[in-house]
């Protein structure tokens, strides 16, 4: 049974903000070892605060609307460059998984806005395997045991 954890992401960025400018990965993985994983199995992975990181196949990503804005890498594996031309992805039309957090910012205060995912699944066979950034907000969130 997928466990819904929207409304704690949302509650953990909000926490996350409160702990001023540069909080360490170490307070944020605390903080969200808190607010998100309580009700998950002991076993899960905690998702990172940075922009990097191995697909998390459990914590499946869903656009909240029918269609959803996205920044698509260029590159597999994705190499920092967020200019592919596909820029809307359709929700029937993907499967996307979690990798990370992710910012633009990386030294002052971090909002946690986007969502790094990885498209694991695509009607458009060109974009499986590439990493896409949706806003955190247009999004849920479960984890599936």
């Amino acid at each position: 049974m997928p466990i819904d954890l929207t409304d704690r992401i949302q509650q953990f960025r909000h926490a996350g903000h409160q702990l001023g400018d540069a909080p360490s990965p170490d307070d944020l993985a605390t903080l969200f070892r808190a607010l998100v994983m309580y009700p998950l199995p002991p076993d899960a992975a905690a998702v990172p605060a940075t922009t990097e990181g191995e697909v998390l196949n459990r914590y499946r990503v869903y656009p909240a609307a029918a269609q959803t804005s996205a920044l698509v890498s260029t590159d597999i594996p994705a190499a920092g460059t967020w200019d592919h031309p596909v820029t809307l992805l359709e929700a029937s039309a993907v499967d996307l998984r979690l990798v990370s957090f992710f910012d633009w910012e990386t030294a002052g205060t971090r909002d946690l806005q986007f969502l790094r995912v990885r498209i694991v699944h695509a009607n458009d066979p060109s974009l499986v395997g590439r990493d896409a950034l949706l806003e955190t907000s247009d999004c849920r969130v479960e984890y599936v045991d």
